[in-house]
């Protein structure tokens, strides 16, 4: 749930849906051992700028007949991006953006709107450099490369 005075601004390889300040999604099943990350973005009003997001899961653990609840509050993360401490979110933040910058190109592209495309790819690909400059992260890297893929199909580089 969203404190009041923000909004969500992007939730990255997921279709949520929205009841006011309520977000759900629903998660594919997993197996033992797997993970599924989410990441998204909330923008503040100046007056609720450090209110916590409260994060409620629910799953049905294997075996179990009852879901089981946790919730947590999350605290937001500077609005600076390049200042994150946590290397791990920084790091699976920006592999979203990535895919969802090529989720976005593909559609732009398809429908002809090039040029809206072509913004949003060097909008991406200086974020991606400026936030890591030295290139030594192989998934940073991978998914990186991705991008440039998609950038030379269509001829934006």
């Amino acid at each position: 749930e969203l404190p009041e005075g923000s909004r969500l601004e992007a939730f990255f390889g997921y279709e949520p849906v929205r009841d006011g300040n309520t977000i759900s999604l629903k998660l594919n099943p997993m197996n033992r051992g797997l993970t599924q990350v989410m990441v998204f973005t909330v923008i503040y009003d100046y007056e609720a700028e450090n209110q916590p997001v409260q994060v409620a899961i629910q799953a049905r653990l294997h075996g179990e007949y009852e879901p089981r609840v946790w919730t947590e509050q999350l605290r937001p993360a500077s609005r600076d991006r390049q200042s994150w401490n946590d290397t791990e979110i920084k790091k699976n933040y920006h592999i979203a953006y990535m895919g969802q910058t090529m989720k976005q190109m593909n559609a732009l592209c398809q429908s002809g709107r090039r040029g809206q495309a072509q913004n949003l790819a060097s909008e991406c690909w200086l974020t991606i450099n400026q936030a890591y400059p030295n290139q030594k992260d192989p998934d940073i890297h991978r998914v990186r490369e991705m991008l440039r893929g998609q950038m030379e199909y269509w001829s934006m580089k």
